[in-house]
């Protein structure tokens, strides 16, 4: 069972990362369906996309042994919860990694990403002027302001934020933390680098 990494969060939270190594056939056995059922997956074509559904939820049940009957489900703007809704939870998943948060008093979000040229082009879409500036053309740099947004964006769950305008970023420099503000609020992400595989989350 390939489950990477685990780690804690404050007031009780926790995450897992995932390693896709298995065939599918073996993932969908390791799989609770009363929990997870898979006729969603049976909806989605490319094979990478399945294994990766499967993965986020593994990494879930993974951090949750005594989930039960507990069904995984999605609102009308994409944010997975569960149902009964006990826990706030958070997937995310960049081939051959999937992962999940999952935290018991408040809102969480989570992100796995990989530095990629895409985000030269697309800067200007999710960072500030001031951003820009700071960070420049430093592709991982980019990836983990990217990573940042993102983990906010799910953490915030609603449409219409919009990220060079409504979060800021900024690091804390010699740790693996970064400060930042969604409308204004502040937040504490954390961040941990896996060769060229980087998780940020927050809660």
């Amino acid at each position: 069972m390939p489950l990477f990494q685990t780690g804690n969060l404050t007031d009780g939270g926790s995450w897992a990362l995932w390693q896709l190594e298995e065939p599918e056939h073996q993932l969908q056995q390791q799989l609770n369906p009363l929990c997870f059922p898979l006729q969603e997956l049976q909806t989605i074509r490319v094979e990478q996309r399945r294994l990766e559904w499967l993965g986020c939820r593994l990494a879930l049940q993974a951090l949750l042994p005594d989930a039960g009957a507990s069904c995984l489900q999605k609102n009308p703007f994409g944010r997975p919860f569960l149902q009964p809704a006990s826990l706030h939870i958070s997937l995310s998943h960049a081939y051959p990694f999937a992962a999940a948060a999952v935290h018991p008093l408040k809102p969480v979000g989570l992100d796995i990403e990989k530095p990629r040229p895409q985000l030269l082009r697309i800067k200007h879409k999710f960072l500030s002027e001031r951003e820009q500036n700071l960070v420049g053309d430093n592709l991982e740099q980019l990836c983990l302001w990217w990573a940042a947004k993102e983990a906010l964006y799910k953490l915030n769950g609603q449409p219409g934020l919009i990220f060079a305008r409504d979060m800021e970023v900024a690091p804390v420099n010699g740790t693996d933390r970064l400060h930042a503000l969604l409308y204004g609020r502040p937040y504490e992400l954390h961040y941990q680098w896996y060769n060229d595989l980087l998780m940020c989350v927050v809660a």
